[in-house]
């Protein structure tokens, strides 16, 4: 005799049809919470990049200056533009640094330390797709 009956077998198909049933229930109020907290990011998004984009670039600038300025050869005054298509968070400070690592490099100052660099600017223009990039003046003190 087998070890399993007819209705062993249907009471057990019957309670993994049941679990899978609630499993699936589960799953899609799930979906549809994550769903929901994604449109509402979205919306939230959108708008603080509305209010973000009404807000002039210099209310995002950054200026820093040491105190000696201009007191010894080779030392340098940094603006840059960062000119940048969205409104997303931006690391200053990580901007800067590949900037003034790229100048050292190219040999358009001799390092980035502040010996050299005295007083930098950082400005943010938010402009069309395409149109990315920075501008970059550098001034001998």
């Amino acid at each position: 005799m087998p070890p399993w009956t007819d209705a062993d077998l249907d009471a057990f198909y019957d309670r993994r049809n049941r679990a899978r049933a609630e499993l699936q229930k589960r799953e899609a109020g799930e979906r549809a919470r994550r769903r929901a907290a994604r449109a509402e990011a979205g919306q939230a998004r959108k708008k603080a990049k509305s209010e973000g984009a009404e807000k002039p670039a210099e209310d995002q600038a950054r200026t820093s200056t040491v105190d000696g300025a201009g007191d010894r050869p080779d030392q340098f005054s940094i603006s840059v533009v960062l000119r940048i298509s969205d409104n997303r968070k931006r690391d200053l400070d990580g901007a800067l640094t590949t900037l003034l690592d790229c100048l050292v490099k190219a040999g358009a100052i001799p390092d980035d330390s502040r010996q050299h660099v005295v007083e930098e600017s950082v400005k943010f223009r938010i402009v069309p797709k395409g149109e990315e990039g920075a501008e970059i003046e550098i001034r001998k003190l």
